[in-house]
């Protein structure tokens, strides 16, 4: 009889857990959208949804708004367990390039996990930000940059599709 039973072990599901932070007032509630077919809405700044990539394969996507990574929220219980992030900022509002930097600069220091920075440009042609640049967004293997508008869900499922990307290189 063999110790471990092997056909349980590859029915049992895998769940893959990112976390889509915004810098805004409200929860990332079209992003989250426009990857999972259900979502649960408790509060005006917390949203998750779920969808089965695969027969065992369950993708959770949690969002959160939030203005500073200092406002009181569990990150040391919250960290450990996302296997990536999606930080959202709108990148025609002035403050939201500096709280963006902030909370990347704090994830890194908290989590191993890679980073996708996501800039939300609407339906607004993409202007130079001089903010971004001074001081710049620290971009290094795990953490990347691109952009999206949040009515183009074509746009928003690359930026996850990315961050599955970096996910994994990592591995291989």
């Amino acid at each position: 009889m063999p110790l471990v039973d092997l056909d349980s072990i590859m029915t049992t599901p895998r769940i893959a857990e990112i976390m889509v932070v915004r810098s805004a007032a409200s929860a990332p509630v079209e992003f989250i959208q426009a990857i999972c077919p259900h979502i649960e809405r408790e509060r005006t700044d917390l949203v998750w949804g779920q969808l089965q990539a695969t027969e065992d394969l369950q993708l959770f996507l949690y969002g959160l708004s939030i203005r500073s990574p200092f406002e009181n929220f569990a990150w040391d219980l919250v960290v450990h367990k996302i296997l990536g992030f999606v930080l959202l900022f709108d990148w025609h509002h002035e403050s939201a390039c500096q709280e963006i930097k902030d909370l990347i600069d704090f994830i890194l220091h908290k989590s191993a996990a890679p980073i996708i920075c996501v800039a939300d440009v609407g339906n607004q042609p993409i202007l130079y930000r001089e903010e971004i640049y001074r001081p710049p967004i620290v971009l290094s293997r795990r953490c990347r940059f691109t952009f999206c508008q949040s009515s183009q869900p074509a746009t928003i499922r690359r930026a996850v599709v990315a961050l599955l990307d970096m996910l994994l290189n990592e591995v291989g």
